[in-house]
């Protein structure tokens, strides 16, 4: 199921890179796209809408666009929640406690991750590669150890669960290192293996 899912996520490019490609096959030359597009990539979809949509509708694409993002950010949050309170709290934290704590512990903590959410979001606009290749680099965390993992898993049917348990913490701590401190002169991408 894994990965069938995965699988999904190779249409990604095509819906999150498409709309640059658009934008930039539509405006390239153009002042406007010269001036605000080609110092900040991300406001490629904004001057594509802007352009392409009927303006009776337009406000129905925001609320669409904006619902999405809304969706995304509550199931972002409420899988997060669940995994801390069931994962963490009742697993390692406090194993005694009722259903109602847990509950409770999963909302107090969903509530102070989206108000961190909410206080660090602004910040995005300084990120120097814009928002896309920003969630890149923040991926780049966690995404290649569970790769390993589940490969490693898939070859090696004895896979003892330390080495799950050991590769994880320290691909963050080595992808960290590259990545901000050394400063490795490549992509994040080249950086996960």
């Amino acid at each position: 199921g894994i990965l069938t899912c995965a699988a999904f996520k190779l249409a990604g490019p095509l819906y999150l890179g498409g709309c640059g490609i658009l934008a930039y096959a539509l405006f390239v030359g153009t002042e406007t796209f010269d001036k605000i597009v080609s110092s900040n990539g991300d406001l490629a979809y904004t001057m594509l809408i802007q352009s392409v949509i009927p303006k009776p509708i337009l406000g129905f694409v925001c609320a669409a666009v904006f619902g999405a993002v809304l969706s995304s950010f509550n199931g972002a949050v409420n899988a997060t929640s669940t995994l801390f309170s069931l994962d963490v709290y009742k697993q390692y934290l406090k194993p005694e406690a009722t259903d109602q704590q847990v509950v409770r512990v999963g909302h107090i903590f969903g509530f102070v991750l989206a108000a961190v959410a909410v206080c660090i979001a602004p910040f995005i606009m300084f990120a120097s590669g814009g928002l896309y290749n920003l969630m890149l680099d923040l991926t780049g965390f966690i995404n290649a150890p569970i790769l390993a993992a589940v490969v490693f898993a898939m070859i090696f049917k004895k896979c003892p669960p330390i080495a799950v348990k050991a590769v994880i913490p320290f691909h963050v701590v080595m992808y960290a290192l590259l990545m901000y401190i050394v400063k490795v002169p490549i992509h994040s991408n080249y950086t996960i293996g």
